[in-house]
């Protein structure tokens, strides 16, 4: 199987990619704008930052584990939008974009990150919380054609 056929096998399943609760994302298309971000989110001192990259861990492994957990995310996947962008979050993951993670964040420091991850050139933007999401920014850049037209609203 050659490495397309792989990401597209990784991303077919939609409802396998949990909802990140608690966890506001972003896109970096380069290692040096992913670093820029890293530090831009670790300046609000929280401890949970991460970078998901080709070679670590996916989003899936954001959520929460337990039955609850799956329950939960399958019933988000049914009601909201947003449940899509996990998998254009996968996508590019597996294309070899940085997928920026940070939990902890009280709404002013979401919303001050989000503009300084802008400046640095980061896009996709979200926030997932428990009730509600937000969208801070768009993607930006060719769409990965390795994902279904579905996900790109």
């Amino acid at each position: 199987m050659d490495q397309g056929s792989k990401a597209r096998c990784k991303v077919s399943a939609p409802l396998r990619i949990t909802y990140p609760t608690g966890w506001l994302l972003a896109v970096a298309n380069t290692d040096a704008t992913a670093e820029r971000g890293r530090k831009h989110a670790e300046a609000t001192g929280v401890a949970d930052v991460l970078l998901l990259d080709v070679a670590g861990p996916s989003v899936a492994t954001l959520a929460k584990p337990g039955l609850f957990g799956r329950f939960m995310n399958l019933l988000r996947h049914l009601s909201t939008d947003q449940a899509a962008d996990l998998i254009v979050y996968e996508g590019a993951r597996v294309a070899g974009r940085t997928v920026l993670a940070v939990r902890g964040l009280s709404e002013a420091q979401r919303r001050e990150l989000a503009t300084a991850w802008k400046s640095e050139g980061l896009h996709f933007i979200n926030y997932f919380g428990g009730v509600t999401s937000e969208d801070w920014g768009i993607w930006q850049g060719p769409v990965l054609p390795e994902l279904p037209s579905w996900v790109w609203r």
